[in-house]
């Protein structure tokens, strides 16, 4: 069994808009959400931008393609209405891998094309934070 855990987020970040119209528009209810001038878990500080996002849990895993694919599969029919938020509102939209490494296990870390072409038509970025632990 793996000791190396990866989580996967779908993040929509921008200035202004609504949470609960993107939760309305997409039929999918967010792991979190947060407005711009919200606290966030730092006191102190602030949330610069509003974000709407839903993710996986910290699984263990060699393959980060696994997390990946929960995601695509919960958003593949959603184009259309992740497009509409898009051209309406300023928003951007993000994937976000967070892998911590124990034992140097390190998953595999390629990309599958469903998922490239995924990322393609919503112009969705990728970013990728890895934790090392010995």
């Amino acid at each position: 069994m793996a000791n190396t855990n990866v989580k996967a987020e779908f993040i929509i970040l921008g200035d202004s808009f609504e949470p609960i119209d993107v939760t309305t528009k997409l039929g999918l209810d967010p792991t979190q959400v947060w407005r711009t001038g919200d606290v966030t878990k730092t006191p102190g500080f602030t949330h610069k931008e509003t974000c709407w996002m839903i993710g996986t849990d910290f699984e263990k895993s060699y393959d980060v393609n696994d997390q990946l694919s929960q995601l695509v599969d919960l958003l593949k029919d959603k184009v259309p209405g992740i497009n509409e938020l898009r051209n309406t509102n300023e928003i951007e939209c993000m994937f976000f891998l967070i892998i911590n490494i124990e034992k140097n296990e390190i998953p595999a870390m390629y990309f599958r094309r469903e998922f490239l072409e995924f990322l393609n038509s919503i112009g969705a970025e990728l970013h990728i934070d890895q934790y090392i632990f010995s």
